[in-house]
């Protein structure tokens, strides 16, 4: 959902990942506690798929690495390039839930 939402306002995400110091320190705040919240909420979800990280204290580690690994995807990727959109989404998923040894080779355009 994350890389779809983002394939779709590239120019929005660009603003919250490199300019929001530009805004006033009320909307800076109001922002980065909504950005605490969607972690928040993926760090549980995620710690109820995989009981324990939450215990381990790795729910936001590991929430946090995925968004890392999304956040940027503007940077590079192209969705007219040889991998669409939701192949990427794809391979986010699979990388998420299955580590490496999950991701199946597929054909590219």
């Amino acid at each position: 959902r994350f890389v779809r939402e983002y394939a779709s306002a590239r120019n929005e995400h660009r603003v919250l990942t490199e300019d929001l110091k530009f805004l006033p320190e009320p909307r800076q705040q109001r922002i980065r506690e909504l950005e605490r919240e969607v972690v928040q909420g993926f760090a549980a979800a995620l710690a109820a798929l995989r009981p324990g990280l939450d215990s381990a204290g790795l729910a936001k580690p590991v929430t946090m690495l995925l968004f890392g690994m999304i956040n940027w995807t503007y940077t590079w990727h192209r969705p007219e390039g040889a991998l669409s959109d939701t192949q990427l989404a794809e391979l986010v998923s699979q990388l998420l839930l299955g580590g490496l040894a999950a991701v199946e080779p597929a054909e590219v355009a």
